[in-house]
C-alpha cells in the first residue's frame, strides 16, 4: 500500500486527565452560569460543530466538558481544561452507518472550587459532516510532508515502524518513506509512504512535534494520492 500526502498540519496526540465523571445534577449551591452561543438552539447540524460558550461565577472558571447522549446516557464528548471560555469543534456520533443521530447535548463548566453549571439541554440532530476552520489561536504545525530530519523520528523529522509491537496487526510489514514526490498538490512539499507485506499488516509512521498538553483541539490537513498499482487485502 502506497500513501503520498502534502500540507500536514499536525500530526499528535494528547491524553487529558477526566474533569469529572458526569453526574446527574451539579453541586447543589453553584453559582456557576453558563452561556451557550453555538450552537444557537436546537436544531440539524454538521459534525463536527462548533461549540461556543462562557461561564460566570465567584471563583475562576476552570474547564468546560460538552455531554451528549446519542449513546442513550450522557458521556464526554468534548473537554477543555483550564480555559474561562470554550470554542472549539466537537465531533457529535453519527449512527454506525453515518446517519443523522438526534441527541441531546448540553455544556457543564467548572470552577476552582470544584462547583458547576449547565447550559440549557438542547435537541440536537447530527447530520452530515464539515471541514473545521482553524480557531482563534490556533498554532499551525507546518512543513512537516518536507521534514526529513536524520535522526530516524527520535526527535525531529520521520520515524516509521512495521513490527506489530509497534504498529498493531499481527505480522511484520515493510514501511519506508521517501520525500519531494511528484505530482504535487501544492507547493508545501510532499512525502511517499510505502508499505508491503501479508495480510494483517500495519505500518506506522510518526512526525513528532514535542509535547503539545496545553492544545485540546486538533486539525489534521493533508492531500493523498492512490497510485494505480495500490492493493488493500
Amino acid at each position: 500500500m502506497k500513501y503520498a500526502w502534502t500540507s500536514v498540519l499536525l500530526l499528535s496526540l494528547t491524553l487529558f486527565a477526566a474533569i469529572q465523571s458526569f453526574a446527574t445534577d451539579c453541586h447543589t449551591g453553584s453559582d456557576v452560569a453558563v452561556n451557550l452561543t453555538s450552537p444557537s438552539g436546537s436544531g440539524t447540524y454538521a459534525t463536527p460543530a462548533r461549540f461556543t460558550a462562557t461561564a460566570s461565577s465567584s471563583k475562576t472558571i476552570t474547564g468546560y466538558v460538552v455531554y451528549t447522549n446519542a449513546s442513550g446516557s450522557y458521556v464526554n464528548a468534548y473537554q477543555n481544561n483550564g480555559t474561562t471560555t470554550l470554542d472549539a469543534w466537537v465531533i457529535l456520533p453519527l449512527t454506525s452507518t453515518g446517519g443523522p443521530q438526534s441527541q441531546s447535548v448540553f455544556v457543564r463548566a467548572w470552577n476552582s472550587s470544584g462547583f458547576c453549571g449547565d447550559s440549557p439541554t438542547l435537541a440536537i440532530t447530527a447530520s452530515g459532516t464539515q471541514v473545521p476552520t482553524p480557531l482563534a489561536g490556533n498554532h499551525v504545525f507546518g512543513n512537516a510532508d518536507d521534514d526529513q530530519g536524520g535522526d530516524g523520528g527520535v526527535t525531529t523529522g520521520w520515524g516509521d515502524c512495521g513490527d506489530p509491537a509497534c504498529s498493531g496487526g499481527v505480522n511484520t510489514a515493510t514501511v519506508s518513506y521517501s520525500f519531494g514526490q511528484l505530482p504535487e498538490k501544492d507547493t508545501n512539499g510532499s512525502i511517499l509512504l510505502n508499505v508491503t507485506g501479508p495480510i494483517n499488516a500495519n505500518g506506522l509512521f510518526w512526525h513528532k512535534v514535542g509535547a503539545q498538553d496545553s492544545y485540546s483541539n486538533f486539525i489534521w490537513d493533508f492531500w493523498f494520492q492512490l497510485s494505480s498499482s495500490t492493493t488493500n487485502e
